[in-house]
C-alpha cells in the first residue's frame, strides 16, 4: 500500500503555481500554466504554413549570399578597422539582446499592467513574451542545426540570438503600438545589431538571419491574436437552430 500523501509535502509544480496565483489579480500561476502550449501554438502557427517555409529560406539564402552580393567583406573590413562602441557601451547594449534581459522586462510589464488593471498593456505584454519564447526556442534549434564559426572563433553563430530577440521584441511592439513606439524600439535592435559586429561575435549574414526570424515570429504570434478580445480568442459560434455569433474562449 502507498502512503497517505504529507499535506505539509510540497507538490511541484501545483502549490508553486497555486503561491503565484496571489502575485497578480489575472492569476500568475494560471497564466504560466498555459504558457507552455501557447507557444507551442504559436510555433506549430508559424511552421506549418508553407509561405514562411518560403520566407525562411529566401533570408537564409540572402544572408549566406552576403558575400557574393559584396556586403560581407566591406562590413568585415570596417569593423575590423574602426571600434563603434567602448567596452563599457558596448557591454550594455549587448545586454539589449539578452533573452533573460528581456523576457524579464515583458514579465515585468506584465505584472505592473496586470495590477493596475491596464487589459490592453496585460495584453500586449503576454504577447511579448509569447514572441520572445517562440523566437528564442526557433534560435536555438537552427543554431545546433547550422554550427556556423564565428569571427571571434566561436561556434553556433547562425543565426545571431541577440538580434533575433531584440528585433522580435522591436516588431512585437511595433505590431501592438504602431510607429511611435515601434521606431525607437527598433532602433535600440539595430544598436544590438552592430554591437555584435562591433565586437566580432557575428559576422553580417549571421545578423540578417536573425533579424529575419526575430520578425517573422513576431509577425506571426500578433497575426495570431489579432481575433483576441480581452485575452480571449474570438470564435465563429453557430447553435442548433442555425443562430450565427461569437464565441470567447479563454484559456486557463
Amino acid at each position: 500500500p502507498h502512503p497517505a500523501p504529507d499535506p505539509g509535502a510540497w507538490n511541484w509544480p501545483d502549490d508553486a503555481m497555486e503561491t503565484l496565483d496571489g502575485v497578480s489579480g489575472r492569476s500568475l500561476g494560471s497564466d504560466l500554466r498555459a504558457a507552455l502550449p501557447t507557444v507551442g501554438r504559436d510555433l506549430a502557427y508559424t511552421f506549418r504554413q508553407p509561405r514562411n517555409w518560403l520566407i525562411l529560406a529566401g533570408e537564409y539564402v540572402v544572408s549566406e549570399y552576403t558575400d557574393t552580393l559584396g556586403l560581407e567583406e566591406p562590413t568585415e573590413r570596417y569593423f575590423n578597422r574602426n571600434r563603434v562602441y567602448s567596452s563599457g557601451i558596448s557591454s550594455t547594449v549587448e545586454k539589449l539582446g539578452q533573452g533573460y534581459v528581456l523576457f524579464g522586462a515583458a514579465a515585468g510589464w506584465y505584472l505592473w499592467a496586470d495590477a493596475k488593471g491596464y487589459d490592453e498593456s496585460v495584453n500586449h505584454s503576454q504577447r511579448l513574451m509569447r514572441s520572445l519564447a517562440s523566437t528564442g526556442v526557433s534560435t536555438l534549434i537552427i543554431k545546433s542545426a547550422s554550427k556556423d564559426d564565428r569571427p571571434n572563433g566561436g561556434t553556433n553563430a547562425f543565426p545571431s540570438g541577440h538580434t533575433s530577440m531584440a528585433t522580435t521584441a522591436a516588431a512585437s511592439l511595433w505590431y501592438s503600438y504602431g510607429y511611435k513606439v515601434g521606431i525607437p524600439a527598433a532602433l535600440l535592435a539595430a544598436s544590438v545589431a552592430v554591437q555584435r559586429l562591433d565586437s566580432k561575435a557575428h559576422s553580417l549574414d549571421d545578423i540578417v538571419g536573425g533579424v529575419g526570424l526575430g520578425w517573422l515570429i513576431a509577425s506571426q504570434v500578433a497575426k495570431r491574436s489579432s481575433l483576441e478580445v480581452m485575452g480571449a480568442q474570438v470564435l465563429p459560434h453557430v447553435d442548433g437552430e442555425g443562430t450565427v455569433g461569437i464565441t470567447l474562449l479563454w484559456s486557463r
